[in-house]
């Protein structure tokens, strides 16, 4: 599984008992956000690799984009088989961000004060699958889980948003 980098990552998950029934969903729930980011991913790829197919696109690119489709596919299947106690949360993140559309799966993240150059967040699964907290025009501070780096020149996340204040 495609892993954030080392200064991204957080502690060890630890042995799940009733105790961490929350931790659990919460796992859960990240681990649906990885799945639903490699399926974006993918279809990303195949529209790359359609655009290199057809005018103006550059049939040269084709090769590298059907190994990646190939590679994440890999990357889904083997997701899809592990369990949530086996998943590792990435580490927590709280970030503030000022709407100005509805946002959906796949959407970017607005950051109070986003660079140019990042980090893009996109939305990749929302706590209750609840897209509709958020509504446009206001200001919120939300605690999101980095799930699974999204391939672009610069820093880029699919993330998972747990809780919206």
């Amino acid at each position: 599984m495609r892993r954030l980098d080392k200064s991204e990552k957080s502690r060890p998950s630890t042995p799940v008992n009733q105790k961490t029934d929350t931790n659990l969903l919460l796992k859960k729930a990240c681990l649906k956000a990885t799945l639903s980011a490699i399926e974006m991913e993918i279809k990303r790829f195949e529209q790359k690799l359609k655009t290199a197919m057809e005018e103006p696109g550059d049939p040269v690119n084709a090769p590298l984009f059907k190994s990646h489709i190939r590679e994440l596919r890999a990357e889904h299947e083997m997701c899809n088989g592990t369990s949530p106690s086996e998943y590792e949360l990435p580490e927590k993140k709280k970030i503030k961000v000022k709407t100005t559309n509805q946002y959906k799966q796949g959407s970017l993240l607005e950051l109070k004060g986003m660079s140019r150059s990042g980090p893009f967040y996109h939305v990749a699964g929302i706590r209750g699958d609840d897209y509709k907290s958020l509504k446009p025009g206001e200001t919120y501070r939300l605690t999101i889980y980095p799930v699974y780096p999204r391939d672009y020149p610069f820093s880029g996340y699919y993330v998972y948003v747990k809780d919206v204040q």
